[in-house]
């Protein structure tokens, strides 16, 4: 049981912003890019890219899908689409 608890962590996604200077992203499944500038992320809602000044990122646990970025944040953005389950009221609506 515990195996499936685990993967529902993993597939939750959400992202914190404190006064623009750390980010707790949650639901990372990889990182694909990071340096000083940028920071690409994949995510259960999609590719996440953030960019600023000055990132580091002072927690990665993929483990558990966690990610902690720090410095001047400047841009959040995805790309791609958010996986929904089947027949969800989002996916419903927009048949």
């Amino acid at each position: 049981m515990q195996g499936a608890t685990e993967k529902r962590m993993a597939q939750d996604h959400a992202l914190t912003m404190e006064n623009r200077r750390r980010a707790v992203v949650t639901g990372v499944q990889d990182v694909e890019c990071f340096n000083e500038e940028v920071v690409v992320l994949v995510t259960a809602a999609g590719t996440l890219t953030i960019t600023g000044d000055s990132l580091n990122i002072p927690e990665l646990r993929l483990d558990e899908g966690r990610l902690v970025v720090e410095g001047e944040l400047r841009t959040a953005e995805y790309e791609g689409r958010m996986r929904e389950g089947k027949g969800g009221l989002l996916g419903r609506l927009f048949r």
